[in-house]
Order: structure tokens, then C-alpha cells, then sequence
């Protein structure tokens, strides 16, 4: 989680390989140019961690080119005793294809029930 890239000016869409293979968005993985989405996808998997204790497709994979192949061919599983609200943030923010992640918007991410009563003026 070192590791940045800004987008300035113009530019929407970067095709930098960058980023620690546990977090990298299957977009990343694939070539196909990506934006800020993969920003949400970072964040589905510190919360997949946060509330599993594990990371999303990778628990039988040990090397890069492993987890690689598990993040793009592999489905979310999502463990049995979360609530329903976790699983639908983690699907949300867990969905292979970028633009489906709540829209691309961080005002959508702040606004899901997961978030429910939490200050975000006196959080942040």
C-alpha cells in the first residue's frame, strides 16, 4: 500500500503496472488501463481483511503470479457469518468489472448503510 500514481490534467486513465499484488484491481492485472475505481477495489480488500481476518482470492496462493491469477479467474467468496450489509459492500467494492463498483463514487461509498452513523466530518 507504498505505492501511488496521481492523474493529473487531463489524463482519466493510466496503464501503470503498479501496486502490492495482494490489492491490485483485475484491471491492473489485465492490461485494460484503469482510474480511480481501483482506489474502491483497494479498499474492498482492507475491509474484506478487516472483517475476515483473510484476503479475498488468495488463500491457497503464496507468489505474485498466484494471487494475479486468482484476483481476475476467481469469484468472491464471501464467508457465511458476515451480515448482509458487509456482503453487499464487499460485492460492491469487489466486483471485477470497475465501473459497477458503486458507481465510482466515493460520495456513494460514504453514503452505504455499511457506513451508517459514522461522522465522516469528525472522522477524517
Amino acid at each position: 500500500m507504498g505505492v501511488a500514481k496521481i492523474l493529473k490534467g487531463r489524463a482519466n486513465r493510466t496503464f501503470t503496472f503498479i501496486g502490492t499484488p495482494l490489492f491490485i484491481a483485475p484491471e491492473i492485472i489485465q492490461g485494460r488501463g484503469y482510474d480511480k475505481n481501483v482506489d474502491l477495489w483497494s479498499i474492498g480488500v482492507c475491509l474484506y481483511r478487516f472483517l475476515t481476518g483473510k484476503y479475498p482470492f488468495t488463500s491457497d496462493a503464496d507468489n505474485p503470479k498466484e494471487i494475479y491469477e486468482n484476483i481476475v479467474k476467481k469469484p468472491l467468496v464471501l464467508p457465511k457469518h458476515l451480515d448482509p450489509v458487509s456482503k453487499r459492500m464487499l460485492a460492491q467494492l469487489l466486483n471485477k468489472q470497475p465501473e459497477a463498483r458503486l458507481g465510482g463514487s466515493f460520495t456513494k461509498l460514504k453514503s452505504h448503510e455499511f457506513f451508517d452513523g459514522l461522522d465522516w466530518v469528525t472522522f477524517i
